[in-house]
């Protein structure tokens, strides 16, 4: 795992030191090329680490600078929201989408 290093601008609570080795055990494991991650607790940044490549041809590391795409996982995102938004009563699970957009 030593030979997985984090960027430059990586900063994380050494509490958290086993979240970190799984982190650079993908990159050992070939399961990432370049990643980032950041882990909030108790309302706090406790890890904002990045490793890897961006791009292997013009040797770019990654670092917390660089764009990440999401794809599917805002889906996740938005039904969290429209619930919390029906639990408030702010809008209900029955109303078109075209009241709101």
């Amino acid at each position: 795992l030593k030979d997985v290093i984090l960027s430059n601008d990586s900063t994380y609570d050494h509490r958290f030191e086993n979240v970190i080795n799984n982190f650079k055990q993908n990159f050992v494991e070939g399961l990432e090329v370049g990643a980032q991650m950041t882990v909030f607790y108790k309302g706090k940044s406790v890890i904002n680490i990045a490793s890897g490549e961006m791009d292997s041809k013009n040797n770019k590391k990654y670092n917390l600078q660089t764009n990440q795409l999401v794809f599917s996982i805002s889906k996740i995102v938005c039904s969290f929201v429209i619930s919390m938004l029906v639990d408030r009563n702010l809008i209900k699970f029955e109303d078109l989408i075209s009241k709101y957009w």
